[in-house]
């Protein structure tokens, strides 16, 4: 048993690397998508607080996750969660 103060910790246990994803290399194909991945680089990861902090109203929000799933620049984490993918 160990202690973990950061992700990093429990990838080393677990025998992973974190990888270490640059903003600059990620990029949206419309202002929207781009809106929902500078706030998942900025650790927002639940979808509501996705949806609030980007602006932007239901029905788009919901196209452009889809959108950045199919580009397979997100993935679902499952109970609306996202992550960069």
């Amino acid at each position: 048993a160990g202690a973990a103060t950061q992700a990093a910790d429990v990838l080393s246990v677990l025998g992973l690397r974190q990888h270490n994803i640059r903003s600059d290399k990620i990029k949206g194909g419309n202002a929207s998508e781009q809106a929902v991945l500078d706030l998942m680089f900025r650790g927002i990861s639940e979808g509501h607080e996705l949806l609030e902090a980007s602006g932007l109203d239901v029905s788009l929000f919901n196209q452009t996750l889809t959108m950045l799933e199919l580009d397979g620049l997100i993935r679902p984490l499952g109970a609306n969660n996202w992550a960069i993918a």
